[in-house]
């Protein structure tokens, strides 16, 4: 489905994007910069699996109104990067194309409704309004350290620090980590977070399950006990859970 935001929405906060301007850039500009923001842009939702590649072949910015997205980038090979998790008011993007090359993809963890914006007004409009400019450069500087994050786990955590960490950002990402949250998904989804294969996943939540940290149950797993999940997402570098 998708719906572009016609000019009677402009005037205040519509209903459908109440959850997005309650945390992120949205939720520290004025109402007047928010409605600027939205205009021109194109809501989309997308069932749960969906992957929407193509996203850099110029200029784009999307931001998620409900459900959760995993933001990664594939390799030509098949394998992928998993960078971070985004949920209601998180925004992504680039003012700019991309050169030809490894670029981000998105894919819906579960149903997900987003708003594609207009790339080339939301530059126009930060060039001229300082605050929006300074948020956008804030939300681009706490991006980059979630990337750095991802990149921190992947190439130093361990197979079991990966399947946890993969765990508890699903979790985080669709809301509130508590002593039975299910994380939905398969084997195979979530190898692809945690970028290695389902045999191995496998072997790493058995180890979960009998220290009693995880369940497993068809189709999903369940949280047993958050703060050690939390712990073992962690593994030593300090780096906490992600915002």
């Amino acid at each position: 489905m998708q719906e572009k935001i016609k000019a009677t929405e402009r005037q205040a906060i519509p209903e459908w994007l109440t959850a997005a301007s309650r945390r992120g850039v949205l939720s520290r500009v004025p109402t007047s910069t928010v409605a600027a923001v939205i205009q021109g842009g194109q809501r989309a939702t997308y069932p749960a699996g969906v992957v929407i590649a193509g996203l850099e072949d110029g200029a784009w910015a999307t931001l998620v109104l409900a459900g959760s997205v995993r933001a990664f980038v594939p390799s030509y090979e098949g394998g992928q990067i998993t960078l971070r998790y985004l949920r209601p008011g998180d925004l992504i993007g680039t003012f700019v194309g991309m050169p030809a090359g490894l670029s981000r993809s998105l894919q819906a963890s579960e149903s997900v409704d987003l708003l594609h914006l207009d790339a080339a007004r939301l530059a126009g409009l930060a060039r001229n309004d300082a605050q929006l400019a300074w948020e956008l450069m804030l939300e681009e500087a706490r991006v980059a350290r979630l990337a750095n994050r991802s990149y921190g786990i992947r190439a130093f955590g361990s197979i079991r620090l990966r399947v946890a960490n993969a765990i508890l950002e699903q979790a985080l990402a669709a809301g509130l980590v508590e002593k039975g949250t299910t994380v939905r998904g398969t084997q195979h989804d979530l190898a692809l977070a945690a970028g290695t294969v389902r045999e191995v996943v496998a072997t790493a939540l058995q180890g979960l399950k009998r220290e009693g940290i995880i369940a497993t149950r068809r189709g999903g797993i369940v949280i047993l006990d958050p703060d050690r999940l939390a712990r073992e997402a962690d593994g030593g570098f300090g780096l906490g859970p992600p915002d």
